[in-house]
């Protein structure tokens, strides 16, 4: 008899743990004007660029002030939703919201309530357990509309996780051109856009010859979609050994070599960069010249002069 009931419990336990992972929720926390969520929440896209982020006095997250229709994409597919939760606040009356997953509408639209007092006010979208990506109609007409969080409940089965690609540069400064390349688990598919621009399938390395932005997701077969992942990455010009720049002043007087005393301008009234630059005589030099990567003032020439005696 305590055999069967250890069994029972373990079997009804088994089954809480089974069922509650299948009926995962979803939820999104907006962290920053680009519709950044926290880790392993579920991602959105917006057909408009939001103007701000607010996360001070009210704190009524992702701003759109510029009037205009738009509409919050998921990312991927989810299966068996039943309920949307949008939290979403406006400074004026004429703005609404309405929820649809795979084409299906969850009830009619509904207003978005104005008034500080009604900030990051919840409104809520239900209906019969439906698959597919979850869109967020924002009829948009007046002042601004501002989006805070985004909360869904499944009633059966969970999202599938599709893992994001891995970028072989990590995000920061580099010295001349690179070449960014990336990769996915199960050979899913990659897309990537560069800037903002329009997503294209990876396919080859990427060469970075300029300061980019590269953002990208993995699809798997089925069409889901991973987290969208962007990286950063500033190109500066690569460093050149042993350039000379010359540059030729009409006066250029110093004693003992010394700049601190040099007349450095031109007959024209016009100043002279003359950082880092040395004498090329010690008194009454025409031409003086400095060895380096960049010139604030001269002209980058090979020019043949002698130093140290070395002609070059």
């Amino acid at each position: 008899m305590k055999r069967f009931t250890f069994l029972k419990l373990f079997f009804t336990a088994l089954f809480a743990v089974v069922f509650a992972t299948m009926n995962a929720d979803e939820s999104s926390t907006f962290t920053d004007k680009n519709l950044a969520v926290g880790e392993g929440e579920l991602g959105w896209t917006s057909t408009k660029e939001a103007s701000s982020f607010e996360n001070s006095d009210n704190k009524r997250g992702v701003q759109y002030s510029k009037q205009g229709d738009f509409t919050l994409t998921s990312n991927k597919p989810l299966t068996q939703v039943t309920s949307v939760t949008v939290v979403a606040s406006t400074n004026k009356n004429g703005n609404s919201l309405s929820v649809s997953v795979g084409n299906e509408a969850f009830e009619s639209s509904k207003d978005i309530v104005s008034g500080t007092d009604n900030a990051n006010k919840e409104y809520t979208f239900t209906g019969n357990a439906t698959d597919g990506t979850v869109e967020i109609s924002i009829k948009h007409s007046n002042k601004s509309v501002w989006i805070k969080e985004i909360r869904i409940t499944c009633a059966g089965g969970s999202t599938i996780i599709v893992t994001p690609p891995t970028f072989s540069l990590e995000e920061g400064t580099y010295r001349g051109a690179q070449i960014l390349e990336l990769t996915s688990e199960n050979n899913d598919a990659i897309y990537y856009s560069l800037n903002g621009g329009d997503a294209t399938k990876y396919e080859q390395p990427i060469n970075i010859n300029e300061t980019t932005t590269v953002s990208a997701y993995t699809e798997d077969e089925n069409g889901n979609k991973s987290k969208e992942i962007s990286k950063s990455y500033q190109i500066l010009p690569p460093l050149s050994d042993n350039v000379i720049f010359y540059e030729s002043f009409n006066k250029c007087q110093g004693g003992n070599g010394s700049w601190n005393s040099a007349d450095t301008s031109e007959e024209d009234g016009t100043s002279c960069d003359h950082e880092g630059w040395q004498l090329k005589k010690a008194y009454c030099a025409l031409n003086c010249l400095k060895i380096g990567t960049s010139s604030v003032g001269g002209t980058a020439i090979t020019p043949s002069i002698s130093i140290s005696g070395k002609v070059i």
